[in-house]
């Protein structure tokens, strides 16, 4: 992968759970922010990131708020906060129309840069209007994530992720879950969707949602 792949103007991006006292998961986030500042090469200064982080959620309400941490190329942070609202559960999905590309790095990194994500929503939505989230393939028809979030599905009573070798993020909410040892990694390929008791859309804002993959129309018959 090269760092290099794109020239348009983008930020490095974290969204993290400030749920009134606290952030959750804030080292990993850091973490990860560091490691995609690092394959970039833009600017990262940790102290003050922190020190941005925390005077912005000192001023929140103590409520649930959904952080972006942003960086922008100059190394100039910026923090921005929105009430995190409930949702309607299960989240209903729809399969993307098309493969990603495991070589593009902007799977691996979060970033303003959401050309994939929004490509596949935008094709999915040009047929159907009924869901709220697509879940992504890769060109060997294996899952990946879905648009916002990691994935974890279960299959003869263990819960399954899928290996980032497969094109997808590192979220921080997957791997806590997979240092608890709560969920293991394992391809699921497109194949065995059928057989999927269930299905989880995960990240470190929502953590656990329930997911509903609608019916696939295929060569005319429809795969449950």
């Amino acid at each position: 992968m090269e760092a290099s792949i794109s020239s348009q103007q983008y930020e490095l991006l974290e969204s993290l759970l400030w749920d009134g006292q606290s952030l959750f998961l804030e080292a990993a986030h850091i973490n990860r922010l560091n490691q995609a500042a690092s394959f970039f090469c833009f600017p990262f200064d940790k102290i003050k990131i922190e020190a941005k982080l925390h005077q912005h959620c000192s001023m929140l309400p103590a409520s649930p708020h959904k952080i972006r941490l942003l960086v922008d190329k100059s190394g100039k942070i910026t923090c921005q906060s929105l009430r995190i609202s409930p949702v309607n559960l299960p989240v209903t999905c729809r399969l993307a129309e098309s493969p990603v590309d495991i070589k593009n790095p902007f799977l691996y990194y979060k970033t303003t840069k959401r050309t994939i994500y929004d490509q596949a929503m935008s094709a999915v939505l040009a047929n159907h209007d009924d869901f709220e989230e697509v879940l992504l393939w890769n060109q060997r028809g294996e899952l990946t994530e879905s648009t916002k979030s990691n994935i974890i599905v279960e299959r003869e009573g263990d819960r399954f992720t899928p290996p980032l070798a497969c094109g997808l993020l590192a979220g921080t909410f997957r791997q806590y879950l997979l240092q608890q040892g709560k969920v293991k990694e394992s391809i699921i390929s497109l194949d065995e969707l059928s057989t999927i008791r269930q299905i989880w859309l995960v990240n470190s804002v929502r953590k656990w949602q329930t997911a509903e993959l609608l019916p696939i129309l295929e060569r005319g018959h429809i795969l449950q």
